[in-house]
């Protein structure tokens, strides 16, 4: 069972080897950040509560075009740096004469996979994937990168009840940015959810309870 740990506490006295997280002080093991224990046999980590993305090749983000140049767009996906989406990683073929700031203007939101990070932190992505998207409509809003894997849960089934419950289209980049679209009332049970699972992520029997709070506050629309 996994529990809260603070910056400073004694995590292990045994000799394991040292996931993230955590650091070793003589002969023992202390977290250096506020998050949740995870101790196996021979492992020991704290996942934490909190923190900013890091990009990293294979994630999905979304990602609201900044700037549009005659080859490419450069997209903001809520990291230190932001990431170029070339026009040839477009979803579809371009024709000759089509101007890349017709097809996606500054402010267009995407879904898209980081195909590349480079080592000088250069960050590329490409529509040219199954499940990568232009989106349409919809609201975003920023939740914490390190509650994602919380949010979508095991095998989707948090997102997946959220989505089904609240009667919304629902896209989780890894970044953070969370995409919802519906209409006006059924947005605002989702993200009165989403920010639930973001305050709540270290709570047994969650899926279950969100289910059960849309149930019932989708009674009263």
């Amino acid at each position: 069972m996994r529990r809260l740990v603070i910056p400073g506490e004694l995590v292990s006295k045994e000799n394991k080897k040292l996931g993230s997280g955590v650091a070793r002080e003589d002969d023992s093991i202390h977290s250096n950040q506020l998050g949740l224990l995870e101790e196996k046999e021979n492992f020991v980590r704290v996942i934490p509560l909190s923190g900013g993305y890091n990009p990293k090749e294979v994630d999905f983000v979304i990602g609201v075009v900044s700037y549009v140049h005659n080859t490419f767009w450069r997209l903001d996906i809520a990291a230190p740096y932001s990431s170029i989406l070339p026009g040839g990683e477009f979803f579809r073929d371009l024709r000759g004469k089509e101007r890349l700031r017709d097809i996606m203007p500054i402010g267009s939101a995407v879904y898209v996979k980081i195909k590349e990070v480079t080592k000088s932190k250069g960050v590329f992505t490409t529509l040219k994937w199954r499940g990568a998207t232009v989106l349409k409509g919809g609201f975003l809003i920023e939740i914490s990168p390190s509650k994602v894997p919380r949010l979508i849960g095991k095998k989707d089934s948090m997102i997946d009840t959220v989505r089904s419950e609240s009667g919304c289209e629902i896209l989780a980049g890894q970044n953070g940015v969370i995409w919802i679209n519906g209409p006006t009332e059924n947005m605002d049970l989702a993200i009165e959810a989403i920010r639930y699972i973001e305050a709540n992520s270290h709570k047994r029997g969650l899926t279950d309870y969100v289910k059960n709070m849309l149930i019932e506050k989708r009674k009263s629309l």
